[in-house]
């Protein structure tokens, strides 16, 4: 008997440890998206970038904005690159749209994988600007 408790206890605690792993999931980094040069995404008035802040491979991104807890932003970049030393890209943010009707303003973070940057020259560094901010950051890869 008492070896059956100490089975399911030891069962119940490694169940219960692999099942904190998906809660990860979501705090994982949303791919960012490259367009063509030639396409021009505009710019959405109704958003507040109010911090931008690097954490290893992805970008940080606070925005305020009107809208539903469940709203949603892609990380654009154009594919064209500023020539400098580092080189610079501008990002753009752009709402998803989740069939919101709601006006509220809320503040959220959301994080972007930029991967795809490494590699544009610089000597493994690129100066990031994100719309409507007026501090760059620096990505080290």
């Amino acid at each position: 008997m008492r070896i059956a408790l100490l089975i399911i206890g030891v069962a119940l605690f490694f169940g219960c440890k692999n099942g904190s792993k998906s809660t990860k999931l979501v705090d994982e980094c949303q791919e960012m998206l490259v367009i063509t040069p030639d396409v021009t995404v505009p710019i959405s008035e109704n958003i507040e970038v109010t911090k931008v802040f690097m954490e290893n491979d992805c970008l940080l991104v606070r925005i305020k904005f009107n809208g539903c807890e469940n709203s949603n932003f892609d990380l654009i970049h154009n594919g064209k690159v500023m020539k400098s030393l580092p080189p610079q890209v501008n990002l753009m943010l752009r709402p998803i749209d989740v069939n919101c009707e709601s006006t509220a303003e809320l503040e959220k973070e959301f994080k972007f994988d930029i991967k795809k940057l490494q590699g544009i020259g610089g000597d493994g560094k690129a100066i990031i600007r994100v719309q409507n901010f007026t501090e760059p950051v620096v990505y080290e890869y």
